[in-house]
């Protein structure tokens, strides 16, 4: 589902080289929608580094929950 979202990094990358083109710049419609296109996939990417550390910490609860249950059946 969210395999889309793991080359987010690279889009930003690719697109913050753009920014700094002096050509872009001289074409103002076109830096306006790099720039928005920019601020979206930052704030996504923030989301989704917020979504993938969430679910890592659920696996390693998961996995403490587990240790502690068996330990008190010994």
């Amino acid at each position: 589902m969210f395999a889309r979202f793991a080359d987010l990094d690279d889009k930003i990358s690719h697109l913050e080289g753009r920014l700094s083109d002096p050509q872009l710049v001289n074409n103002q419609q076109e830096y306006q929608k790099v720039v928005r296109e920019h601020s979206h996939l930052v704030k996504l990417n923030a989301k989704y580094r917020e979504y993938v550390k969430i679910q890592q910490e659920i696996v390693e609860n998961k996995a403490i929950i587990f240790d502690e249950a068996e330990d008190q059946e010994m």
